[in-house]
């Protein structure tokens, strides 16, 4: 279903415009998603701030500043181990392989309806 979807999306984009203002939509698309991204992000670090800060202000010795990075790490450690399986690996490599995978795919699905 998902790939009847995606190919009728591109049948129509392909006989409504061309292939440089699809470009230019989709720059501004991500440019769009990529600022949300950043104010979401800014919000949620001042939010963790005030957090701390309002927790510190009740405890002493301001200890809570050796646990909140502590708890963080922890969290990502967590995370990494149970939901995101894959091996980490350093580079723009692995990022760029599936970046190809994905579209070889899609060029291969459009390629088929057509």
């Amino acid at each position: 279903m998902l790939k009847s979807v995606l190919y009728k999306i591109t049948r129509w984009r392909m006989r409504q415009n061309s292939q440089r203002n699809f470009l230019i939509y989709c720059s501004v698309f991500v440019g769009m998603f990529a600022g949300l991204a950043a104010i979401t992000l800014k919000f949620l670090v001042h939010t963790m701030e005030e957090l701390s800060h309002n927790i510190s202000s009740n405890l002493p010795f301001h200890i809570i500043y050796v646990f909140l990075p502590a708890l963080g790490i922890l969290l990502t450690v967590a995370y990494q181990h149970f939901v995101n399986r894959d091996t980490i690996q350093k580079g723009i490599g692995s990022v760029l392989f599936n970046i190809k995978k994905i579209v070889q795919t899609f060029v291969i699905i459009t390629s088929i309806r057509s």
